[in-house]
C-alpha cells in the first residue's frame, strides 16, 4: 500500500474518534478495540513506534474491559503487541505480555472442542512464536532451539490450508535465531545461521528472508571490516526483494552499503547515497523535496521508528568520516543535522524506562557524530552546550525516576503536583496522536496543555526546589552552575567507535576524544585484572591509562566521575592517587548528571548521626548454594569499634538479621555491613547479601524497599561489581541500595582481606567524625592506612572502595562547634555589656 494512503486512512480514524469514541466505547466497544487495531497498523505502515504500540495496548485494554471481541482480532492483538514491544527491546515488557498470554493460551486448551481450529491453531503459532523469542531474549538457545525443530517438523504434517502461515512464523523464528547470534556479537554462529535463512527462503519462496540474510550480512562484514563483502552482501539483498516506495528496509540497506562504502574511504559515493535517502525520505513522508540541510527537523523527527533513527544516526557518522578527510566545513555541517534529527527522533522514541541494547547502540552512534563535533577547536561552547543536551536528555533516566518515585512516597502534596504533571504530559501525547492537518480544535487543545504543563513545571520548582525534573529543559550549564571553586566533574562516553570525555569545572567545559575503544578497553579491563593481585606490577599501566583518560592536568581537589560502559569496573583513585603523592585527591562518583544534580539536593535530614552496624558471626562450618562461608574475624571489632564511635547500634552474631536491618530504617540514618555478599553474574537476581542464619537479602528485594539513609557502607567483597548492561551501568549491590533511596554509599569492587577492609573502614568513621565530606574522609583513610602500613601501599588493599552519590558531611565538625561557641560568647559578652551600660546611665540619671 502507498504511504500516501495509510496517512489518509490515519486521518479517517482520527476524525472517527473525535466524534464517535465516547458513544463507540458505551454501545459498540469491539468496533471501538477494531479501530486502534487498525491505527495501530497503519502506524507501523508509516514507522511510528509509539503509536503503533499505544494503539495496540488501547485495543486489548478495552477488550479485556467489556469481553466483547472475536477471538481472531483478540489473537491477532496479541500477536502484533508482543511483536511491537519486542521490535523496540523491552524484553521486561514482552515476557509480561508472553505470561499473560501463557495464561490465556492454556485456558483455551481446557475446552479446544468449542474453539474453531482454525484460531486454535492460530493462538499455538502465536504461543509457540513468543515461547522461542523469550527462550532466545533468556539466552536459553537449546530450549528454543528443540521448540525450532518441533515447529519445522510440523510443517509438513499440518494441512494445506494451514502449511503457509506455519512457515510463516517458523521462519520468522528463525530469524530471530540469526539477529540473537548477530546480537551477541557471534559472528560465526550469525554467519552459518544465516546462510541456512537463505536457503530456507528459497526453499519456501519467500524473497523476504533472502533478503533479510544478505542485509544482516553486510551489517556483519562492515563490523568485521570486511567491507568489500559487505557491499556485496547489501547489493545482493537489494535484488532479492521488491520494495515498496517508501521502504525503511531498503533505506536500511542502502545505509548498509554506504558504510561499507565509506569504510572503503569511497566517501563520495556514500555520501551521495545518504543525500538521496533524504531526498527521497523527504518527497515520500513530507510530499517535500529537501536536502539534509533544509530538511525540517521538527516534522521529520515524527518518523520515530528504530529503524530511521539508525538511518540517520548511521548517516551522520559517514558525513564525520568525510569532514575528516575532506576537512570541509559543509560536511561537518550536515553530519550534525543529520545526528540532531537522529536525536530528537529518539527522544520522541525512548519511552524513559530502562535501556536495552537497541537503544544504547542508537544513543552511541549518535552521541559519537556530535561528541566529535564538540571536541573540535573550532567549536564554540555555546554550540557544545547545545549538543550535550541532546546527547543527555536522551541518556537513561530509569534509575533516576526509580528514585524520584521513593522521595514522592516521603510528601503526598508533591505526589498530588507530579502525578497532576504526568496526567498532563499523558493527555498531551493522546491529543498529539489525534491531530490533523486541518483541525483546529485538537491542535488549541495541544497548546492548551502544553502551556498547562509547564504552568505545573513552574509550580513544582517553586514549591519544591529541591525536587527536580529531568526532561527536555535538562541543561548542562545549570550542572555547571552547581560547581563550587576547584570542583570538578568528568563524565566518560564509550560510543560508536571512541571514548570521550568531559570536563566540567566553574568556569570551563571542555571535551576531549580519547582515543578508539578498541584500544581503550582492553588496555583498561587488563589493569582492572592486575589490581586484584597483590603482587603485580600495575603502575606503568596507571600512568599510561592517566595520559590517555586525563589529557589535561587535572587543577582540582575534589573530582566526581560518571564513568559509562566498561569504564565502570575502573578505580579511577590507582590512577590518579598514588602512594606516593602528598596527598589524595577526593574521588566521587555518580551514575549520571541527574543523580549527581540529586545528590546536591538531598543532604541529610536529620539532626542527629544514627549508626546500626551489622556483623554476623558464620562460624567455621557455614554454607551457602553450595560455596564455603569465611569467618570474617575482624568484621566484629570494626563493627564494635564503627558503633562506639557514634554511640551507635550493634547487631552482632544471630541479631545482625534480615529482619533486624529492614524493620530498622526508622531511626537509623548510617548503616554499616560488615559480611559476606555473593555475586553472580549470570544470574543478578540470585546475588545477595548475607545476613545472620543464612539468610540473604536478594538484590531484587531492595527494589521493594524505601530505606531513605544518608550513608550506607557495604565493607563486604564485590558490593560495587555484577553484571554491565550498557546504557545503565553495573547492576550491583549499590545500584540496589541507590534504587531503594539510599543518598549515598561505600563499596568494594574487588575482594579485599578482612583485616585490612576493617583498618581502612576504622579510619574513615574516624574522619566522618571529625566532620570531613565523605570523599574526602575516605581519600584521608586511605593515605592513612598505606602511612600506617607502608608494605601494603599495593592499590589492591585500599584502592577497591569507592563512594558513589551525596559526599557532604553526616556530622559537624568541631571547627564548627569551635566558631558556634565563640560567637555565642561574644553575643553574650555583647549583651552582658549593654545591660551593665544601661544600668549606668540609669544611676546617674537618679
Amino acid at each position: 500500500m502507498p504511504q500516501s494512503k495509510s496517512f489518509e486512512i490515519i486521518e479517517t480514524y482520527k476524525t472517527i474518534l473525535q466524534k464517535h469514541q465516547n458513544y463507540l466505547e458505551q454501545f459498540y466497544p469491539e468496533k471501538l478495540a477494531n479501530i486502534y487495531l487498525e491505527l495501530s497498523f497503519y502506524y507501523s505502515d508509516i514507522h511510528n513506534q509509539k503509536y503503533e504500540i499505544a494503539y495496540t495496548e488501547k485495543a486489548i485494554a478495552l477488550m479485556d474491559k467489556t469481553q466483547k471481541y472475536s477471538l481472531q482480532d483478540y489473537l491477532t492483538a496479541y500477536n502484533d503487541w508482543y511483536y511491537y514491544v519486542s521490535n523496540y527491546d523491552d524484553n521486561k515488557e514482552s515476557n509480561r505480555i508472553y505470561l499473560k498470554f501463557d495464561i490465556f493460551y492454556k485456558k483455551l486448551l481446557t475446552n479446544p472442542i468449542a474453539i474453531d481450529s482454525k484460531n486454535l491453531n492460530y493462538a499455538r503459532r502465536i504461543y509457540d512464536k513468543m515461547y522461542i523469542l523469550e527462550k532466545l531474549k533468556s539466552n536459553l538457545l537449546d530450549d528454543a532451539h528443540l521448540k525450532l525443530e518441533a515447529f519445522y517438523n510440523r510443517i509438513f504434517k499440518a494441512k494445506e490450508i494451514e502449511q503457509q502461515d506455519d512457515i510463516s512464523f517458523y521462519m520468522s523464528c528463525y530469524d530471530a535465531f540469526t539477529y540473537k547470534y548477530y546480537e551477541n556479537k557471534d559472528y560465526v554462529n550469525a554467519i552459518k545461521y544465516l546462510k541456512e535463512l537463505q536457503k530456507q527462503g528459497k526453499q519456501f519462496k519467500l524473497p523476504f528472508y533472502e533478503m533479510k540474510a544478505n542485509a544482516l550480512l553486510g551489517s556483519i562484514f562492515y563490523y568485521l571490516q570486511e567491507f568489500e563483502k559487505g557491499k556485496k552482501h547489501s547489493e545482493l539483498a537489494l535484488q532479492n526483494f521488491e520494495f515498496s516506495a517508501f521502504s525503511s528496509s531498503k533505506y536500511s540497506i542502502e545505509t548498509i552499503k554506504a558504510l561499507n562504502l565509506s569504510g572503503l574511504n569511497k566517501n563520495d559515493e556514500a555520501a551521495k547515497i545518504v543525500e538521496r535517502i533524504v531526498s527521497e525520505v523527504s518527497t515520500q513522508y513530507l510530499k517535500n523535496e529537501a536536502s539534509i540541510l533544509t530538511l525540517d527537523i521538527d516534522k521529520i523527527k515524527e518518523l520515530n521508528s528504530h529503524q530511521y533513527i539508525n538511518i540517520f544516526a548511521s548517516s551522520s557518522l559517514i558525513f564525520k568520516k568525510k569532514y575528516q578527510k575532506s576537512h570541509k566545513l559543509l560536511d561537518l555541517q550536515k553530519a550534525e543535522k543529520l545526528a540532531t534529527i537522529a536525536s530528537l527522533m529518539f527522544q520522541e522514541f525512548y519511552k524513559n524506562g530502562e535501556y536495552n541494547l537497541t537503544l544504547s547502540g542508537l544513543q552511541n552512534k549518535i552521541t559519537e557524530t556530535l561528541l566529535f563535533i564538540c571536541s573540535q577547536n573550532k567549536t564554540s561552547t555555546t554550540k557544545k552546550v547545545l549538543l550535550l543536551n541532546l546527547i543527555e536528555r536522551n541518556v537513561s533516566q530509569h534509575l533516576f525516576k526509580e528514585v524520584q518515585k521513593k522521595i514522592l512516597l516521603e510528601n503526598s502534596k508533591l505526589a498530588e503536583l507530579y502525578n497532576e504533571l504526568e496526567q498532563l504530559q499523558n493527555e498531551k501525547i493522546y491529543f498529539e496522536g489525534l491531530i490533523q492537518e486541518t483541525d483546529k480544535n485538537t491542535k488549541k487543545k495541544v497548546e492548551y496543555l502544553a502551556l498547562e504543563i509547564e504552568k505545573t513545571k513552574n509550580e513544582l520548582k517553586l514549591k519544591y526546589p529541591n525536587f527536580m525534573q529531568v526532561d527536555d529543559d535538562f541543561d548542562i550549564a545549570v550542572i555547571q552552575k552547581k560547581l563550587k571553586e576547584k570542583e570538578q566533574i568528568w563524565k566518560f562516553y564509550v560510543a560508536d567507535e571512541y571514548v570521550y570525555s568531559l570536563c566540567l569545572s566553574p568556569k570551563q567545559l571542555e571535551i576531549h576524544s580519547l582515543g578508539q575503544i578498541k584500544l581503550i578497553k582492553p588496555l583498561t579491563l587488563n589493569w582492572v585484572q592486575q589490581l586484584k593481585k597483590p603482587n603485580s606490577l600495575v603502575q606503568q599501566q596507571a600512568n599510561q591509562l592517566k595520559s590517555i583518560l586525563f589529557p589535561k592536568k587535572l587543577q582540582t581537589e575534589k573530582l566526581a566521575i560518571i564513568p559509562d560502559n566498561f569504564l565502570n569496573y575502573v578505580p579511577f583513585e590507582a590512577i590518579l592517587n598514588t602512594s606516593s603523592n602528598d596527598s589524595f585527591k577526593a574521588i566521587s562518583y555518580s551514575y549520571s548528571f541527574p543523580m549527581w544534580m540529586l545528590s546536591k539536593k538531598q543532604g541529610t535530614d536529620k539532626t542527629k548521626l544514627e549508626l546500626a552496624s551489622f556483623a554476623p558471626n558464620y562460624g567455621t562450618n557455614t554454607w551457602f548454594n553450595n560455596q564455603k562461608v569465611q569467618h570474617l574475624p575482624f568484621a566484629q571489632k570494626e563493627s564494635e569499634t564503627i558503633s562506639a564511635l557514634f554511640n551507635g547500634t550493634s547487631f552482632q552474631n544471630k541479631n545482625a538479621t534480615k529482619e533486624n536491618f529492614l524493620n530498622s530504617n526508622s531511626p537509623f540514618n548510617v548503616y554499616h555491613f560488615a559480611m559476606h555478599s555473593f555475586l553472580y553474574e549470570d544470574d543478578f537476581s540470585r546475588s545477595c547479601l548475607l545476613f545472620s542464619n543464612n539468610q540473604p537479602l536478594y538484590f531484587s528485594e531492595l527494589y521493594n524497599h524505601y530505606i531513605p539513609a544518608d550513608l550506607l557502607v557495604l565493607s563486604a567483597c564485590d558490593t560495587g561489581n555484577g553484571k554491565l548492561v550498557k546504557g545503565e551501568g553495573i547492576m550491583s549491590l549499590a545500584r540496589a541500595f541507590t534504587y531503594a533511596g539510599v543518598k549515598s554509599s561505600v563499596v568494594s569492587l574487588w575482594q579485599v582481606p578482612d583485616k585490612e577492609t576493617s583498618e581502612i573502614m576504622i579510619l574513615f568513621y574516624e574522619n566522618l567524625k571529625k566532620g570531613l565530606p565523605k570523599d574526602e574522609a575516605l581519600a584521608l583513610a586511605k593515605q592513612e592506612f598505606i602511612k600506617q602500613n607502608p608494605l601494603k601501599n599495593h592499590p589492591y588493599f585500599w584502592a577497591g572502595f569507592i563512594i558513589n552519590g551525596d559526599v557532604s558531611p553526616i556530622c559537624k565538625s568541631f571547627i564548627y562547634y569551635w566558631l558556634l561557641g565563640g560567637l555565642l560568647t561574644i553575643a553574650l559578652a555583647v549583651i552582658f555589656c549593654l545591660k551593665y551600660h544601661s544600668k549606668s546611665r540609669n544611676k546617674s540619671r537618679a
